[in-house]
């Protein structure tokens, strides 16, 4: 998180955690009865984002993946990089803890364009423009944001050496 070091007020946060192949799985809100309406779409998009996404465990050889699950900004401090210096620093967290690789869903152009910058790529992407329940575009309203996408980096390994006593 960064806080204003005068103020000690909150900025900005980036909530971080891991990412297995069981918790990528998501329920189908069909199938899930904790699906309320509200969330419905939400899911939906989700769920069929991870799916076009693929096997991405075996993709980046590994079983767990840092995961950067939201990024948030006061809205005072917006467009100074507060946002992709939290991003930054996340992945440099994952690669400090020896993760080989970082995902993340970018729900917006903005976040997606600070990922981007980072080395992130596209795994897989859901255009809201496509979303139709009965043959109904849903979200036709949403115009500043295209769609949301799956995105990863892979990270490099680290090298580690022991010290050498002289």
């Amino acid at each position: 998180m960064a806080v204003d070091s005068i103020t000690n007020k909150l900025l900005g946060v980036s909530v971080n955690g891991i990412c297995t192949r069981e918790s990528l799985s998501l329920p189908r809100p069909d199938t899930d009865t904790r699906a309320t309406n509200k969330f419905r779409h939400i899911m939906t998009i989700m769920a069929d984002l991870h799916d076009k996404a693929g096997d991405i465990f075996t993709e980046l050889e590994t079983d767990i993946i840092f995961d950067i699950k939201m990024v948030a900004t006061d809205k005072l401090n917006r467009r100074c990089g507060l946002g992709t210096d939290l991003l930054r620093r996340s992945v440099q967290l994952a690669q400090s803890l020896g993760y080989k690789a970082i995902k993340t869903e970018a729900t917006g152009l903005y976040s997606r364009k600070a990922f981007e910058r980072l080395g992130f790529t596209v795994a897989a992407e859901f255009l809201y423009e496509d979303y139709e329940v009965n043959g109904e575009k849903v979200l036709e309203k949403i115009k500043n944001h295209r769609g949301t996408v799956f995105m990863i980096k892979r990270l490099s390994e680290v090298q580690v050496t022991q010290p050498v006593d002289v």
